[in-house]
Parts: structure tokens; sequence; C-alpha cells
């Protein structure tokens, strides 16, 4: 509330006023809502990556390999995809 504390102070405005009141209640549905929004987006995201039916390839392959003394890790392009 950092942001609505620092408006009220910057507006100079009434903490009891109608006004101010409606304003808080509009800046809480903004917040609300871009929340519903990126949870929504993030399931569907889960979703789709976890569907195997999609059959989707990856653009990438990523190696660790553990040695007794040290450990190597390798990206390996994939460059055969085709878009």
């Amino acid at each position: 509330m950092f942001f609505v504390q620092q408006n009220k102070w910057l507006l100079k405005a009434d903490a009891d006023s109608d006004m101010w009141k409606a304003y808080v209640d509009y800046v809480d549905e903004m917040v609300i809502e871009s929340l519903y929004e990126i949870i929504e987006f993030n399931l569907n995201y889960l979703l789709e990556e976890s569907d195997p039916t999609l059959h989707k390839r990856p653009l990438f392959e990523v190696q660790l390999i553990l040695d007794v003394i040290i450990v190597v890790f390798s990206i390996q392009s994939l460059l055969s995809i085709e878009f």
C-alpha cells in the first residue's frame, strides 16, 4: 500500500473522503484484476507445456555432468528446429 499512501500524501487527500475511498477501491480492483490475469496466464502456460499431445520440440538441450573433480555445464543448440 506504499503507492496509495504516497499518492494520499502527494495529493493531500483526506482519508475519510468519499473520493479518496473510491480511488482506493479503484486501485484495489486494478491490482486484483492484474493478479488474476497473471495467475491465468501462468496456469495456461503450465497446461500448454505439460500437454503431451502437443509434441513440442525443445529449443535447446541442457546437460549437467557431475564429475569427481569438476562440474561441467554444457548447452547444445538444436539447429534443426523448424518454425
